[in-house]
């Protein structure tokens, strides 16, 4: 079992975080943990525990003790909890994905539930100062539960924001709209009472003797209600402002110094004129001001050349930038407990209190949490552009290191800041996503538009995806199309669904999904005569809308994953077990309700036996390729098929990507002269692979990814291109070295 006790004073916890620069939240306790419950006398000690049972999400026993000795036991899921001074515990289930709505609830002592709700893209919950308001982001706006009554009101999106006592909320909204800088805005019941520009976007705002606390990097402001009055309480002498928490009659203001790669914090406690009253230091470490040097194939430490790169071609979030292994691929069945969805980023393993870097240019767009402290992530945009732009997530960062705010540009391989110490042993890792959002600050709703696994340039494991038995002891499973009515392969009739079992590892002991899927099904007896020719099942690159909580991705669960009591597709901390649909696709990387009826028709099929061959790609390359021999029966009678194929054809090449060689399969459709070629990304011809008179069989090549002259090509896009006398058919090849 994994503890974490909860100090008492709101001063130890700033001083404790205050070095790096992170809100006061430990265990995402907030509010002054020291508290008189239900009006009565004396403090209570809490203690959460974070239970060992990696298959309930962060299943926790919270202990509160009275200072008359009286104690009090909840046992409840969630990922933060908030104590309130109305002696409440407010529990917070927020799975890592929008596609699970969030829980909301709120507890008495003895853990009766007293309010529970679920929020769609719930994030950043935050109690008022004494703990009788609660306040959250929601999807398309922010929320505040009075906890005295147990009634909401609803604003617009805010971030930063803070609640008062009485239910007031204040915060911040950027959409860079007309050229406008920030606005600060400050609603009391439900009406806005302030609406001011601000040069900048604030880290912090807290509510304070009636007047707002406005905290950037570089000042801290009092503001009053009307907007009229700004006391500057505080300016930075080279130092950013960090942190901000208030008390009764005081302020606390977190700083952090740079002297360097020195990072070292302060604890300023001000009185409510900006008189200094106590300075502390606090913790100093040593910060990486960028990554070290890139690590590459073949001992090189240099940078690689632009047109050398495959895809976008970044390095690993986590150095050296080499492989890594890998706890959750894009795409992959994931089942917490509520309904499955599928993983919208890649999962780098590292080690709790690792640097995290960015790996690309950009601008930041969110530092927000989707709960409490193990949730806390980093968005940075490609471009500075308040319309639509992409760029990259690095989510389950340590608060207290997160260096960047909204607004502030990153160069490629700066330091972000550590992985959090996950509390599920073994899995401390990097949520790595690509996304997609609009406006000058994102909230958390963003479309995970592609593959960025993929996209990583160093991917040197070596290990080719498992199969597995589907059923019984046979490698693939069979049911007539969209039921769950399975049938004997030995007998197969109609329409039919096939079935594999498939797994990966890559350089760890996590099952992972695979990259790609294809097909092909031949008479047992003719081989080179497929009725279905390398087809695709899957190619796990699609866009996904898990942090939207959109159609995508629950329809993608169903249409691509099966899942009943034969084969039950299962994904969490204890459990892999992939079986994928793989006749659910036309084949053209578009996924939608046609593909539901899609299926390997029988019915057109002389009864016979045939050979079903399963290939699994990595996203390094590794293939696997298994098979098995099934036999059709609908009353058809047995037919010979055509010596000869009606028209030319190019097959894929395979493996694709490819890392050494590649195999191409082509046939001309008639006798006559057959050119099979290879070109790079600029049409320049790069190997001739064929060239001479061939009759209308099928062929096959075998391209070492060399050149006319020996020479290794490079990593890139490659065109394979087959000429016959009839036509001239492309394949795209991708070389990944």
């Amino acid at each position: 079992m994994r503890r974490a006790t909860i100090v008492s004073a709101l001063l130890v916890l700033a001083v404790t975080h205050c070095a790096s620069g992170a809100a006061p939240a430990p265990v995402s306790c907030q509010g002054f943990i020291t508290c008189r419950p239900h009006g009565g006398s004396g403090s209570i000690e809490w203690n959460v525990s974070v239970a060992d049972s990696p298959r309930e999400p962060f299943h926790a026993v919270v202990l509160a003790v009275e200072s008359d000795g009286s104690s009090h036991r909840i046992e409840t899921e969630g990922e933060a909890f908030l104590v309130s001074a109305l002696g409440y515990v407010v529990a917070v289930r927020r799975p890592d994905t929008n596609q699970l709505s969030g829980t909301i609830t709120v507890m008495d002592l003895d853990g009766n539930a007293l309010w529970e709700r679920p929020v769609e893209g719930l994030a950043s919950p935050a109690l008022s100062p004494n703990g009788h308001a609660l306040a959250y982001s929601r999807r398309g706006g922010t929320t505040v539960l009075d906890l005295r009554t147990l009634e909401t009101v609803s604003y617009p999106p805010l971030f930063p924001f803070s609640v008062s006592d009485d239910g007031s909320l204040a915060g911040a909204r950027f959409d860079g709209a007309g050229g406008d800088g920030p606005r600060l805005l400050w609603f009391e019941k439900g009406e806005p009472v302030l609406r001011k520009v601000l040069r900048e976007l604030p880290r912090r705002i807290a509510f304070f003797g009636g007047d707002l606390l406005v905290l950037t990097d570089e000042t801290l402001a009092r503001i009053g209600r009307d907007g009229g009055r700004r006391d500057l309480l505080r300016a930075s002498a080279g130092e950013r402002l960090r942190d901000l928490a208030v008390g009764d009659d005081r302020i606390l203001v977190g700083m952090r110094k740079v002297e360097g790669r020195l990072h070292s914090g302060e604890l300023l406690t001000l009185r409510g004129d900006g008189e200094v009253l106590r300075v502390e230091p606090g913790m100093s470490r040593e910060v990486p001001a960028l990554r070290p040097d890139r690590r590459l194939p073949g001992g090189r430490t240099d940078e690689l050349e632009p047109d050398r790169r495959r895809g976008r071609g970044i390095p690993w979030p986590l150095a050296p930038d080499a492989q890594h292994e890998v706890g959750n691929t894009y795409g992959e069945y994931q089942n917490y407990g509520g309904s499955p969805y599928l993983h919208p980023g890649v999962d780098v393993m590292g080690y709790g209190g690792e640097p995290v870097y960015a790996v690309a240019p950009g601008q930041v767009k969110a530092v927000l949490t989707t709960s409490g402290q193990w949730h806390w992530r980093v968005a940075i945009a490609d471009s500075a552009t308040t319309g639509t732009s992409t760029g990259y997530l690095y989510a389950h960062l340590d608060q207290s290191t997160i260096v960047h705010s909204v607004g502030d540009m990153v160069s490629e391989g700066e330091y972000i800041g550590d992985l959090v110490t996950w509390p599920v042993a073994g899995f401390h890792h990097c949520h790595f996503a690509r996304i997609e959002d609009e406006g000058a600050q994102w909230y958390g709703d963003w479309m995970a538009t592609d593959n960025p696994h993929t996209d990583f340039d160093a991917q040197s494991e070596n290990e080719a995806p498992v199969f597995e038995l589907a059923v019984g002891g046979d490698l693939l499973a069979f049911c007539t199309n969209q039921t769950s009515s399975y049938l004997d392969p030995a007998a197969l009739a109609g329409q039919v669904d096939i079935i594999a079992h498939v797994g990966d590892t890559i350089e760890s002991s996590w099952v992972c999904t695979v990259q790609e899927i294809r097909y092909t099904i031949y008479p047992a007896a003719y081989p080179e005569f497929p009725v279905v020719d390398d087809k695709l099942a899957v190619n796990f690159d699609m866009a996904l809308d898990t942090y939207i909580g959109g159609p995508i991705d629950p329809f993608l669960v169903d249409l691509l994953y099966k899942q009943d009591s034969t084969c039950q597709t299962q994904g969490d901390y204890d459990y892999r077990e992939f079986y994928h649909i793989i006749t659910n696709s036309d084949g053209n990387e578009v996924y939608e309700s046609s593909d539901l009826s899609e299926a390997w028709d029988t019915t057109l099929l002389p009864d016979a036996d045939y050979v079903v061959r399963v290939t699994a790609t990595d996203a390094a390359g590794n293939a696997s390729v298994d098979s098995m021999t099934v036999t059709t029966a609908n009353g058809n009678p047995t037919a010979v098929p055509d010596a000869h194929p009606a028209a030319a054809s190019l097959a894929r090449p395979f493996p694709n990507p490819a890392a050494r060689s590649t195999r191409i399969s082509y046939a001309p459709g008639a006798e006559g002269r057959v050119r099979l070629s290879v070109y790079n990304a600029a049409g320049r011809l790069v190997r001739t692979l064929a060239d001479r008179h061939a009759s209308a069989g099928r062929g096959t090549a075998t391209w070492d990814l060399r050149d006319e002259r020996g020479s290794a090509v490079a990593s890139g896009l490659y065109l394979v291109r087959l000429n016959t006398a009839e036509r001239t058919l492309t394949r795209k090849l991708i070389v990944a070295r």
